[in-house]
């Protein structure tokens, strides 16, 4: 490229001057800074001596001065025109008013400037780039193209680089996913550079316009990938692929616009600047964008994040970056984007959230079809994983945990619901249900806090009357075929398939929150507070339901239940249990019809029809009649606590829902001679739905284990019992000729009925009725208001009913020695129990003559030491446990009236046992040893 520019002097003459003079100087440089002398300043004088010499400078005529170095000559006079400095060097023409800068890039005095401005940079860009060329060359670099442009071909070649197209000057490359120089050889670099700007400049320019239109055509690789992938991942994905898809084509429109203009427009040398500066907003937008999904114009192909695109992640993603560009402050258009982005792709997912609770609708279910008709496995796989998705316990983050605390029981009060009453009003879709979705203006916003404040409570089965009119009850469903095609639809659904739509969310959002929700997160608990309103609506439903039922859906009346038989509350069952023996002369009679036990020893407190068998356990029809026959006469004469108006219909239900039923045979019960004699026996309880869904096999589990040690414990008090009425007649003792023998009998008797009667009342007085009693207090409507802490009586939902069942039942078995941890304690006192049947066995048989009367005081002395022993041990580690949990926990507070008393817990409630059994330490008294 040439240029027009006057030809330089030789230098030749310069040097042949030179050589004329006798005495040739050193060749020093040309342009020299001199150096500062080390003295004082004074910026007064130094202006006084700079305003002089600029002064007089204009009168300088045909030489110039130019320091060279402190040892040169003092002048050198140099031609007007020297070779190389004809353009750098300053003009000495006068210039006029229009212009007295004097600097290093003016022009020689012969050259016309297009404006009055004398500096170079300036000028037209061709003078600015043959001047610059010629100063600054550029240094070649092997391997690179150089290739000079105009600003008209490289705006002509830009308006179509930022739309994603290639251009003349660059072209895609599919491989590194962003656009390179057209012409590019293997090895080889083209570089292109703009009329009047340097290689730093033109590539700083170039950049910008590149990264849009790179951004722009991976935007469009990855909205059509999305729309690729496989139907499992939920339609969060395809709704996120279509905002991608409409974002871009509101770009496409932006920049389109935004080009129209400057080709109208004569091209000048701002013209690039002011392109550059208006892409610039677009450029932020793309990497904003790029951002969300991992694919900025720094990233390789290879290096792309892993996008999981299933609905919980997505929205979790797009959600974050919102509120960062939210709290960056990011421009409105980058912040309406990500809020448009975030409102299509949440909106299947809030929809089936709210319908998984019955809000707007039932829950999504396999797509039926026409008999012979060809499944479609799209739609089925689609809305199975929707409905997995919605009713999964996993949710967004950005959910407030007052949803997440209620949603998951709020689903499981739905199903109870459909079970209990299918006909319950909040099961019905309402008007008054509007669709949960994101809203951004500030009209919206108050409307919404208004509904938080004043929440409809009136719930419309039907949407309107003309349809119930028209059609009759059973097939009003059939009324939805009168609605105009389309109208179940919203809005959005129907608008969204354009970029106008786009438009007006963008021009219609606000510029900032407005102050009722200052922050995102406020903003995401006003939009979900109708769904939390409504899910704490229906477990409220169910649990007023199950509370208030008459029926026998009335969950205390089943606790009540449960508790009589399961935990021996009832006197009529215990009464009629099994007929546990308490005449030994039944036991006589027993022993005429028996072979197997006619010769053996006597089960002392079982009852007298299940021995007259030849092995144990019994198992027969008529061991079946028996039991079914105490279950029968006790719920005739039940002596329910609360007798409320529920208690009936449960009792009628309770004869075929209650009863007992037998384990296999075992070693551990198939003598009836041992504390677990009874084991073999267990007791079902079958609750109706939606009540077994509260009352789960594990609750019964806890049950059975509590009436396993009850049973045991109940044979154990009867045959103490019967030991005394083996004793009672005092004209023929157990022991007429041992004196000795017969008082320890009556000692070893006293507290062997001692401890079983204070164990026995421990659990009935203070574990079962002091757990048990406050809780089916607080489902009691007419229940305080208060607990005895101050905190409230009620229950969130009927879960939370099942939970603290549960954890009552916890509490009982830790109040009665049965948990895990519990081993070692529980250990000492089955023996201590052992060996008191033990005893009552060894009196029976001296009762009945089948032993002598010095071998029953050898094996009743060795029972009392044994127990005295294990009473011991048992002391010393009820009292280590109670001083682990400290005295503060059984403390008797005074609790006012008009509150539900304190439950005596689990582990607290072992200071109780301990205080019944630690009367007078007569295992530790050495004047009993002996008695």
């Amino acid at each position: 490229m040439f240029y027009d520019l006057p030809p330089l002097s030789p230098v030749e003459d310069d040097i042949e001057n030179l050589l004329k003079h006798p005495f040739v100087p050193d060749i020093y440089s040309k342009f020299f800074v001199p150096k500062l002398v080390e003295k004082p300043q004074d910026p007064i004088l130094e202006a006084l001596k700079l305003a002089s010499t600029n002064k007089s400078q204009w009168a300088r005529k045909g030489k110039a001065r130019v320091t060279i170095s402190q040892d040169a000559p003092e002048e050198i006079h140099i031609p007007r025109n020297p070779p190389l400095a004809d353009i750098w060097t300053a003009a000495t023409r006068e210039r006029g008013p229009e212009s007295q800068v004097l600097s290093w890039d003016d022009l020689r005095p012969s050259y016309k400037p297009t404006l009055s401005t004398g500096f170079l940079s300036e000028q037209d860009d061709l003078v600015f780039a043959a001047a610059r060329q010629i100063v600054q060359t550029r240094v070649q670099i092997p391997g690179t193209e150089v290739v000079y442009v105009t600003q008209a071909e490289l705006l002509a070649a830009f308006r179509m680089t930022v739309l994603g197209t290639s251009s003349l000057f660059h072209v895609w490359d599919a491989k590194q996913e962003r656009f390179v120089q057209n012409g590019a050889k293997e090895g080889k670099a083209v570089c292109l550079l703009i009329d009047g700007k340097d290689e730093v400049a033109s590539n700083s320019v170039i950049s910008r316009f590149l990264s849009i239109g790179t951004l722009m055509r991976r935007l469009e690789i990855l909205s059509n990938s999305l729309r690729k992938r496989p139907p499992t991942e939920g339609p969060s994905v395809y709704a996120f692929a279509h905002a991608l898809s409409v974002i871009r084509a509101y770009l496409l429109n932006a920049l389109s616009r935004l080009q129209s203009p400057t080709i109208l427009k004569p091209i000048t040398s701002s013209s690039l600047t002011q392109v550059w500066v208006e892409h610039a907003l677009y450029e932020e937008i793309l990497v904003a964008i790029s951002d969300l999904y991992g694919r900025g114009i720094d990233v390789s192909p290879r290096d792309y994040a892993d996008l999981d695109t299933t609905a919980i992640p997505l929205l979790d993603r797009i959600y974050s970056h919102l509120n960062q560009h939210i709290e960056r402050q990011s421009p409105r258009i980058i912040l309406a984007l990500f809020a448009f982005t975030l409102t299509i792709t949440s909106q299947g997912y809030l929809q089936q959230v709210s319908r998984s609770v019955a809000y707007g609708g039932d829950p999504i279910r396999k797509t039926s079809r026409v008999v012979g008709e060809k499944p479609d496995p799209y739609a089925i796989k689609v809305n199975e994983e929707t409905a997995s998705t919605a009713e999964s316990d996993e949710f967004p983050d950005f959910f407030p945990s007052e949803l997440v605390d209620v949603l998951p029981p709020a689903r499981k009060s739905l199903s109870l619901l459909r079970a209990a009453q299918p006909d319950h009003p909040l099961l019905k879709s309402s008007p008054n249900h509007p669709p949960i979705t994101w809203y951004w203006t500030e009209a919206q916003i108050q409307s919404a806090w208004t509904y938080q404040i004043y929440p409809s409570t009136n719930i419309q089965i039907q949407p309107g009357g003309d349809s119930s009119e028209r059609y009759k009850p059973e097939i009003l469903d059939f009324q939805v075929f009168d609605q105009e095609p389309g109208s179940h639809l919203t809005t959005s659904v129907v608008q969204s398939s354009t970029a106008l739509v786009l438009e007006e969310f963008i021009a219609t959002f606000p510029n900032g929150l407005p102050s009722i929700t200052p922050t995102l997160p406020h903003l995401t608990s006003l939009i979900l507070s109708r769904l939390v309103h409504h899910a704490s609506s229906l477990s409220n439903a169910l649990l007023s339901l199950l509370l208030q039922s008459t029926g026998t859906l009335n969950i205390r009346a089943h606790l009540e239940l449960l508790r009589s038989y399961f935990l021996l509350t009832s006197q009529s069952f215990k009464s009629h249990k099994l007929d546990f023996d308490e005449k030994p002369t039944n036991v006589l009679v027993a022993q005429k019809k028996t072979q197997a036990f006619e010769h053996g020893p006597w089960a002392v407190g079982l009852s007298t029809p299940l021995l007259h068998r030849e092995s144990w356990p019994p198992a027969d029809s008529e061991l079946t009649y028996l039991l079914r026959t105490v279950i029968v006469d006790s719920l005739e004469k039940g002596d329910f606590l609360g007798r409320g108006k529920a208690v009936p219909k449960v009792l009628e239900e309770a004869e075929y829902r209650l009863g007992f039923a037998t384990r296999p045979n075992t070693e551990l019960w198939n003598d009836p001679f041992v504390m677990e004699a009874m084991d073999f026996l267990l007791m079902d309880y079958k609750p109706p739905p939606p009540i077994d869904e509260l009352i789960t096999s594990d609750e019964m589990s806890k049950y059975s284990r509590i009436f396993a040690f009850l049973l045991r414990l109940t044979r154990i008090e009867h045959a103490v019992q019967v030991l005394y009425r083996m004793t009672r007649d005092i004209q023929n003792p157990l022991f007429p000729t041992l004196n000795a023998s017969r008082k320890r009998l009556h000692h070893f008797r006293f507290i062997s009925h001692q401890l079983v009667s204070s164990l026995s009342r421990y659990i009935s007085d203070t574990v079962v009725a002091g757990n048990f009693d406050p809780f089916l207090e607080r489902l009691s409507i007419k229940a305080p208001a208060l607990l005895h802490d101050g905190r409230p009586s009620g229950f969130a939902d009927v879960f939370e009913v099942a939970r603290d069942h549960s954890a009552m039942l916890d509490d009982i078995l830790a109040a009665c020695l049965l948990r895990s941890s519990q081993k070692k304690t529980r250990e000492i006192l089955h023996v201590t129990l052992k060996h008191i049947l033990e005893f009552t066995i060894v009196m029976g048989e001296l009762y009945r003559g089948r032993i002598k009367e010095n071998e029953a005081a050898l094996r009743m002395d060795e029972l009392y030491h044994a127990v005295r022993s294990q009473m011991r041990k048992l002391v010393q580690t009820l009292k280590s446990q109670v001083d682990r949990i400290g005295s503060s926990s059984y403390e008797i507070r005074s609790i006012p009236d008009n509150r539900i008393r304190q439950p005596v817990g689990g582990y607290e409630a072992m200071h109780y046992f301990l205080v019944r059994l630690d009367v007078s330490d007569w295992w530790a008294d050495s004047r009993t040893s002996n008695l």
